[in-house]
């Protein structure tokens, strides 16, 4: 999955709405992510930063994908704001998850 192709599903399940552009519309829109490592048994932490208003996205990322689909996390943050329990928020976790695995940025001791 490509930033922008990403952008624009993040951004659908944010807002609650369908998009017209296509994906390639919000190439503007770039980002960085920074995953801190491993620490004994200490959660990593993923870290989305742009310039776009969404950013930052910090959430944690456990050993258990599951748990994250879920919602099972204490820490996720958009644009530096708390995301409460919901659906919206297992949708945006589910598809930064696929984002992080699909772009090689973490993998599972099981996969």
């Amino acid at each position: 999955m490509n930033k922008s192709a990403f952008i624009k599903k993040f951004l659908e399940i944010y807002v609650n709405t369908t998009l017209p552009h296509p994906d390639d519309s919000y190439s503007h829109i770039d980002f960085e992510v920074m995953i801190t490592p491993k620490y004994e048994n200490r959660s990593r932490i993923a870290v989305f930063s742009g310039d776009h208003g969404i950013f930052p996205i910090i959430l944690e990322i456990t050993d258990n994908p599951h748990h994250i689909e879920l919602g099972y996390i204490d820490v996720f943050l958009i644009a530096n704001k708390p995301v409460r329990k919901s659906k919206k928020q297992r949708d945006l976790l589910k598809l930064i998850m696929k984002y992080l695995q699909q772009n090689n940025l973490i993998k599972f001791s099981h996969d």
